[in-house]
């Protein structure tokens, strides 16, 4: 568990650096083909810093929220757990009193 756990903080790590270089290089095109940022390359790096810190903000927004989801979805399975040992223990219980005045009456 620990190799797939690390597998997915290395798989989220190069997302991350992936898409802020794709959005960096978008930010840069964009900015220097149609803004005519004209022969200063100073706007289109300022455009690429725009759409890389942009990457940056929606990654991590993405990320709470997947992380909320597993949260509540464990919550969930543990509440079940727990449900499903109170029952049993109640079950126990129960057979267990009936069995004693079974054999009361026996």
């Amino acid at each position: 568990t620990e190799i797939a756990s690390f597998k997915a903080s290395v798989g989220v790590g190069v997302n991350m650096l992936v898409t802020m270089a794709t959005m960096f290089a978008a930010g840069w095109f964009v900015t220097k083909n149609y803004l005519s940022a004209g022969s200063t390359d100073v706007l289109p790096i300022v455009g690429g810093l725009a759409g890389a810190a942009g990457a940056m903000l929606l990654e991590t927004w993405l990320f709470v929220i997947r992380t909320a989801r597993v949260d509540s979805k464990t919550n969930k399975q543990q509440q079940k757990r727990r449900d499903a040992s109170r029952r049993n223990r109640a079950e126990e219980t129960a057979f267990s009193d009936l069995s004693r005045v079974h054999d009361h009456y026996d």
